[in-house]
């Protein structure tokens, strides 16, 4: 590894920002040493991303990066990111590290991306980084550094259509090495680069040793074995499973009384709390099943969780769809790029986050889709619904204050 890390004092926060090619696996290593911090330290851990759809201007940017807006310059998209970023400081990762002490955030993406992805001859790196003078600076960067055939074979198993940066591998490498060695000549960022070609818990722990170089209050010593801290899928029940009954025999064991809302409320949120992202996903679908809807099974998707369902409707008619499972925040190009990959046409969406409540993307634009079909077929983007951690718990509560046989 390459380090630019210097020393430092303890910090009650920390902003990390990990950064790459496309392909280079930064989500899913983003992810991967989010779920690890959350496990020791829950509550605390914020995963977020650029461009950042319920920010300004997001929409806009995913488009074009998924060449539905075709006529644009580049000063235009500069703007368009930094309105986004600043948006997403200000509403998002700034709101987040002022609610309490010793929190920690994690982006997939920040202004690094945009020296690489938004300069040009004629818009060199210090006017796009006058542009994002007002953003919050990270404490530590990362840079997953890939080879071009890995980065190839990752994105060969999104089976998704190519964006607008995807192309060109070698080109743009050399220019986030250029982006991070202006960076770095300005003093004021600290830079890691990482060999991200091994294996996933290779990387992650990778992540982790350079997060205890910088601070080691949030890396305990035995955090550095993934793989072992991993086996474990559940952390509320250990190694049983968790039902909706079995979930509400541990709020019982609470004693709260049923008056006291609350009370319920409380206990239900400390043990919503407690539960591993698997567990969440258990007490989700059970929820779709109590409302007559059918698990089919998982899909094979590589940048998305999501499973098939089934809706019986009258007449021996039934509707087709998937639930989508996001580990913080509803991230829009993953929804878009999830519908068309279905064998069959889908009619319905619901997209889970088990993450804090974001109102900002209640609404998604119902769009024509080409579904994977045989022979190709085409219809409307299907009907989104988003449902999150704060819903789960108030339909918990409630089932507890009705004391109803049904959920």
């Amino acid at each position: 590894m390459k380090s630019a890390i210097a020393p430092t004092k303890e910090k009650e926060s920390l902003f990390i920002v990990i950064e790459g090619l496309d392909g280079s696996g930064k989500t899913t290593a983003g992810r991967r040493l989010v779920e690890i911090l959350d496990r020791e330290n829950p509550g605390k851990i914020k995963f977020t991303y650029e461009p950042h759809d319920p920010s300004a201007a997001g929409l806009y940017i995913r488009q074009v990066l998924m060449k539905k807006i075709r006529d644009f310059t580049p000063r235009v998209l500069a703007l368009a990111f930094a309105t986004n970023r600043l948006d997403h400081c200000d509403r998002e990762i700034n709101p987040w590290f002022a609610g309490e002490k010793g929190r920690l955030v994690i982006s997939d993406r920040y202004y690094l991306s945009s020296l690489v992805y938004q300069s040009a001859e004629d818009f060199p790196f210090e006017r796009v980084m006058e542009l994002n003078e007002l953003a919050r600076k990270p404490d530590l960067i990362f840079f997953l550094n890939v080879s071009n055939e890995v980065c190839l074979q990752r994105m060969q198993k999104r089976n998704a259509p190519e964006e607008l940066f995807e192309s060109n591998l070698s080109q743009t490498r050399q220019k986030f090495l250029n982006a991070i060695e202006f960076l770095r000549s300005r003093g004021h960022d600290n830079i890691h680069e990482i060999d991200a070609n091994g294996t996933l818990e290779e990387v992650v722990g990778q992540l982790l040793q350079g997060i205890g170089e910088y601070a080691p209050e949030w890396i305990p010593a035995d955090i550095y074995l993934p793989e072992e801290k991993s086996s474990s899928s559940s952390r509320l029940m250990g190694e049983g499973q968790l039902s909706f009954e079995s979930f509400m025999a541990l709020v019982e064991a609470e004693e709260v009384d049923e008056d006291n809302e609350d009370g319920i409320s409380e206990v239900v949120e400390k043990l919503l709390d407690k539960c591993s992202r698997e567990e969440l996903k258990e007490l989700f679908l059970e929820f779709l099943e109590q409302h007559g809807l059918e698990v089919l099974g998982n899909l094979d998707r590589e940048n998305v969780d999501a499973v098939e369902l089934e809706y019986s409707l009258p007449l021996g008619v039934n509707s087709r769809g998937i639930a989508l499972f996001l580990s913080e925040g509803q991230k829009y190009d993953e929804i878009l790029k999830t519908a068309p990959q279905l064998a069959q046409m889908s009619d319905f969406i619901y997209v889970i986050s088990p993450g804090p409540a974001e109102p900002e993307i209640e609404y998604y634009e119902r769009d024509r889709v080409e579904f994977a079909t045989q022979p190709p077929a085409s219809g409307l983007f299907p009907a989104i619904k988003v449902i999150t951690r704060e819903d789960l718990s108030i339909l918990v509560q409630g089932y507890v204050v009705s004391d109803e046989e049904d959920w």
